[in-house]
């Protein structure tokens, strides 16, 4: 079997058992709450230019062989885990802020490291072929 598939089937299996905890999690929330949390999260379109303008950069270094695609890999990757981390913090902040319940909060960021180590368990197998 190759490494690169190993790593997919990882990120795949993370991703199904994160979104089990979160379906677990929104169950246990209030109509008042579950409201609470789409107003929260439904403006996030900044984030989302900001990696369009890294991926965009990252092909544009591929395609011009600016630097060495590993290391645009390796820089762009890093960006990603980065984000993802920042962004795993900011949610639990505003979770906090807006008084979800604590086992809530837990479970969110339970889902959140497990997305976090699968995304990083790919890019891993992909970029370092281990």
């Amino acid at each position: 079997m190759k490494f690169e598939f190993l790593g997919f089937i990882l990120f795949l299996g993370s991703i199904f058992l994160s979104r089990s905890i979160n379906e677990k999690a929104n169950r246990k929330l209030d109509q008042e709450k579950k409201a609470q949390l789409i107003d929260l999260f439904s403006n996030n379109s900044k984030r989302y230019i900001i990696l369009l303008i890294i991926v965009v950069l990252t092909i544009i270094g591929f395609n011009t062989n600016i630097m060495n695609p590993f290391v645009i890999s390796l820089g762009f990757f890093s960006f990603l885990i980065y984000l993802f981390i920042f962004n795993i913090l900011r949610v639990t902040k505003k979770l906090m802020e807006n008084n979800f319940p604590t086992e809530y909060i837990k479970e969110v960021k339970k889902a959140s490291f497990i997305r976090l180590f699968g995304i990083s368990a790919m890019l891993l197998f992909l970029v370092f072929r281990l």
